[in-house]
């Protein structure tokens, strides 16, 4: 996260800076920002601006939330990254509508994907 690049002091912002790597990452099989230059690497966080292009998505409504969903959580400034403020703003954005929060709370939603563990 750029706070921790600048190393300013960080909070739980940086985990939601991490939320939208990593959901970038899942969805383009690529890190939202890379350079084999550490410096590069680290300027770019700063001051590149995110590119969605490789967000692709047959359903254009889909795109659009999910590009507003990482353009906020990967907000360069951590006070106006989504979840500052509370992760009912990440439970309540629209591209994570569909999911039933109190359900898995609950956990009575089976995951999607059990994996086989012999030991």
């Amino acid at each position: 996260a750029p706070e921790i690049i600048k190393r300013v002091g960080h909070g739980f912002g940086v985990d939601w800076w991490s939320l939208g790597c990593l959901t970038y990452e899942m969805i383009t099989g690529l890190p939202p920002f890379q350079n084999k230059n550490r410096s590069d690497l680290y300027e770019s966080i700063l001051k590149k601006e995110l590119d969605l292009t490789k967000v692709i998505q047959k359903n254009i409504l889909v795109f659009d939330k999910l590009q507003d969903f990482l353009k906020m959580l990967l907000q360069k400034d951590f006070k106006q990254r989504l979840g500052c403020r509370g992760v009912h703003e990440i439970k309540n954005h629209e591209w994570l509508s569909e999911i039933n929060w109190k359900a898995i709370e609950m956990r009575k939603i089976k995951a999607p994907f059990i994996p086989n563990l012999s030991s």
